[in-house]
C-alpha cells in the first residue's frame, strides 16, 4: 500500500478546516485515496500530473489534490480545501 506524504503547506490548509471535517478526511477520504490512488480526476494543462479527489461536506465542495508515484508507491498530498480558488492557489503552490 502506498505511503502518504504531505506538502508543508497542507498543515495551514488543515487549520482552516473544522474538526468534524478533519476527522472525516483522516478516517474516510485519505484511506480511500490510499487504497485506490488513481481514484482522483486527472488535471490538465499546467496542472498536468496532479490528481484531484472531490467530495462534499455540509453542501460545500472540497478537493484533495495529490500526486501519485506508482514507481515509489508514494502519494504526496499537495492541498486540501474548498473548491473556491482551489486551482489558483494550487498552481501557485506547485510552481
Amino acid at each position: 500500500m502506498p505511503e502518504l506524504r504531505y506538502h508543508p503547506q497542507v498543515k495551514k490548509d488543515l487549520k482552516r478546516i473544522e474538526p468534524q471535517l478533519l476527522n472525516k478526511i483522516r478516517d474516510e477520504y485519505l484511506p480511500v485515496i490510499k487504497e485506490n490512488p488513481t481514484i482522483g480526476n486527472a488535471l490538465r494543462g499546467y496542472l498536468h500530473g496532479i490528481l484531484s479527489y472531490h467530495f462534499k461536506f455540509q453542501k460545500v465542495q472540497y478537493r484533495i489534490a495529490y500526486v501519485y508515484s506508482e514507481k515509489d508507491q508514494i502519494i504526496t498530498v499537495l492541498m486540501i480545501g474548498t473548491r473556491e480558488n482551489f486551482y489558483t492557489v494550487l498552481s501557485r503552490r506547485v510552481s
